[in-house]
Protein backbone atom coordinates (compact mmCIF):
# COMPACT_ATOMS: atom_id res chain seq x y z
CA UNK A 1 0.00 0.00 0.00
CA UNK A 2 2.82 2.38 0.79
CA UNK A 3 4.41 1.73 -2.61
CA UNK A 4 1.08 2.40 -4.37
CA UNK A 5 0.63 5.61 -2.38
CA UNK A 6 4.03 6.95 -3.40
CA UNK A 7 3.58 5.92 -7.05
CA UNK A 8 0.24 7.73 -7.21
CA UNK A 9 1.70 10.73 -5.37
CA UNK A 10 4.54 11.01 -7.89
CA UNK A 11 2.05 10.88 -10.76
CA UNK A 12 -0.20 13.53 -9.21
CA UNK A 13 2.77 15.81 -8.52
CA UNK A 14 3.89 15.28 -12.14
CA UNK A 15 0.60 16.69 -13.41
CA UNK A 16 1.05 19.78 -11.27
CA UNK A 17 4.69 20.07 -12.36
CA UNK A 18 3.43 20.12 -15.94
CA UNK A 19 1.03 22.94 -15.04
CA UNK A 20 3.91 24.80 -13.41
CA UNK A 21 6.15 24.47 -16.48
CA UNK A 22 3.33 25.62 -18.77
CA UNK A 23 2.72 28.58 -16.43
CA UNK A 24 6.41 29.47 -16.52
CA UNK A 25 6.38 29.33 -20.31
CA UNK A 26 3.20 31.39 -20.72
CA UNK A 27 3.53 34.02 -18.03
CA UNK A 28 5.57 36.33 -20.26
CA UNK A 29 2.70 36.47 -22.78
CA UNK A 30 0.17 37.39 -20.11
CA UNK A 31 2.14 39.59 -17.73
CA UNK A 32 4.76 41.02 -20.07
CA UNK A 33 7.63 39.80 -17.91
CA UNK A 34 8.55 36.60 -16.12
CA UNK A 35 8.52 36.86 -12.33
CA UNK A 36 7.92 34.18 -9.72
CA UNK A 37 4.93 36.05 -8.32
CA UNK A 38 3.20 36.22 -11.70
CA UNK A 39 4.09 32.59 -12.37
CA UNK A 40 2.59 31.46 -9.06
CA UNK A 41 -0.60 33.44 -9.69
CA UNK A 42 -0.94 31.88 -13.15
CA UNK A 43 -0.10 28.41 -11.78
CA UNK A 44 -2.66 28.76 -8.99
CA UNK A 45 -5.28 29.92 -11.48
CA UNK A 46 -4.55 27.08 -13.89
CA UNK A 47 -4.60 24.52 -11.07
CA UNK A 48 -7.88 25.83 -9.67
CA UNK A 49 -9.49 25.88 -13.11
CA UNK A 50 -8.23 22.39 -13.85
CA UNK A 51 -9.71 21.05 -10.62
CA UNK A 52 -12.99 22.94 -11.10
CA UNK A 53 -13.66 22.39 -14.79
CA UNK A 54 -12.27 18.96 -15.55
CA UNK A 55 -14.45 16.03 -14.56
CA UNK A 56 -13.22 13.57 -11.95
CA UNK A 57 -12.78 10.75 -14.47
CA UNK A 58 -10.55 12.92 -16.65
CA UNK A 59 -8.52 14.12 -13.66
CA UNK A 60 -8.02 10.51 -12.64
CA UNK A 61 -6.83 9.67 -16.14
CA UNK A 62 -4.52 12.68 -16.37
CA UNK A 63 -3.04 12.51 -12.88
CA UNK A 64 -3.05 8.89 -11.84
CA UNK A 65 -3.91 6.45 -14.60
CA UNK A 66 -1.68 7.66 -17.43
CA UNK A 67 1.50 7.38 -15.45
CA UNK A 68 4.33 8.59 -17.67
CA UNK A 69 2.57 11.21 -19.76
CA UNK A 70 2.47 14.23 -17.42
CA UNK A 71 5.99 13.51 -16.23
CA UNK A 72 7.39 13.15 -19.75
CA UNK A 73 5.64 16.32 -20.97
CA UNK A 74 6.90 18.31 -17.98
CA UNK A 75 10.46 17.06 -18.45
CA UNK A 76 10.35 17.63 -22.22
CA UNK A 77 9.07 21.20 -21.90
CA UNK A 78 11.57 21.90 -19.11
CA UNK A 79 14.41 20.60 -21.28
CA UNK A 80 13.17 22.74 -24.16
CA UNK A 81 13.21 25.83 -21.92
CA UNK A 82 16.79 25.00 -20.86
CA UNK A 83 17.81 24.51 -24.47
CA UNK A 84 16.36 27.91 -25.46
CA UNK A 85 18.44 29.76 -22.87
CA UNK A 86 21.50 31.63 -24.06
CA UNK A 87 23.71 30.29 -21.26
CA UNK A 88 23.50 27.09 -19.25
Amino acid sequence: MLNLFFCLLINAVSLHALLLVVSWMGVRLLAGRRTWQATMVLFSTMTALTHLIVRDEKKYTMALDSQPFARSWALSLGAFMLWKRNQW
